[in-house]
């Protein structure tokens, strides 16, 4: 003899979240009765042949049974421009409800690119990202491990944010989100790195010839080698030079040549500033001079 089971028919009321990107992969508990009938049972599993469907899109899912009102699956990804979709499940591969609850998916920002990758605790750092596709028609948001801030259009595919000011250093997640649609939104994240904003002291020696290529000891603090060549020491605020970092308190680095102009300045304008960036991007608050003088002569 062969036993058939009798099930009361289950009733899904509610999708917790009843939203996900278009992509999917996210997963969705429903809710609602007789979803698992034979939780006491030892001689029937129907586990197999639980399933969700997604009735717009005609796909089905693997379920799995949490107790008699909740049971989870996942989502699948939407095509077509199929923006919703009604889901029931089926606890015999067979028989499905027809509460037809509605699932909605959304186009978040995806975004690919981070520049730069860090900035000083100080915070205010213009940092770009770059996107597949930014929507013209929404307030869009960088967020700051939870911090939010405005962000500004640059085209469909860049944005401009400023990075908050943060109280210890490390690595946090940056995303995207748009205001009117909330976590709906959020994007993937990039990685950014908060560092101790450095400090710029003294330069040994404090002068050179202005042909420029003395090599100058900056001392000072929180020096760190972002790579890439990040690192530079800047020149009356235009002329980059190279670094050399030896600890958090000492890097080196070269002055540039002066100009044919420059050099037949009066000595106290060919005092220039010298600052720290290791970012590409912010530089140091404070600065130090380093003083040119005309090439000898004998």
């Amino acid at each position: 003899m062969i036993e058939y089971w009798f099930y009361s028919n289950p009733i899904l009321a509610k999708l917790e979240p009843n939203y996900g990107p278009e992509d999917g992969g996210n997963e969705i508990i429903l809710m609602g009765s007789n979803m698992h009938p034979f939780i006491d049972e030892t001689l029937i599993n129907n586990a197999n042949d639980t399933f969700c469907i997604f009735s717009d899109l005609n796909v089905k899912t693997p379920a799995r049974l949490i107790n008699a009102t909740k049971m989870a699956c996942t989502a699948p990804a939407s095509f077509d421009g199929i923006s919703v979709t009604g889901v029931d499940f089926t606890l015999n591969n067979q028989n499905y409800t027809d509460d037809d609850v509605p699932y909605y998916y959304y186009k978040p920002p995806r975004i690919y690119d981070m520049i730069p990758r860090e900035g000083p605790t100080k915070g205010g750092t213009h940092v770009r990202i770059f996107a597949n596709e930014f929507k013209k028609n929404k307030h869009i948001l960088c967020v700051f491990d939870g911090v939010k801030t405005r962000a500004k259009l640059i085209n469909t595919s860049e944005i401009e944010c400023v990075s908050p000011k943060r109280q210890n250093p490390g690595w946090i997640p940056v995303w995207v989100t748009y205001q009117e649609d909330g976590d709906k939104s959020k994007s993937t994240s990039l990685q950014y790195l908060y560092y101790e904003t450095p400090e710029v002291h003294s330069l040994e020696p404090p002068c050179g010839p202005t042909y420029g290529f003395t090599q100058i000891m900056v001392k000072g603090k929180n020096f760190v080698n972002m790579g890439l060549n990040k690192p530079k020491c800047i020149f009356n605020g235009k002329r980059a030079m190279n670094v050399t970092i030896v600890d958090e308190s000492t890097l080196y680095c070269s002055s540039p040549p002066m100009t044919r102009s420059e050099a037949l300045m009066v000595p106290k304008d060919m005092r220039h500033t010298v600052e720290v960036t290791l970012n590409g991007a912010e530089t140091t608050d404070n600065k130090v001079k380093f003083a040119y003088y005309p090439d000898p002569e004998i």
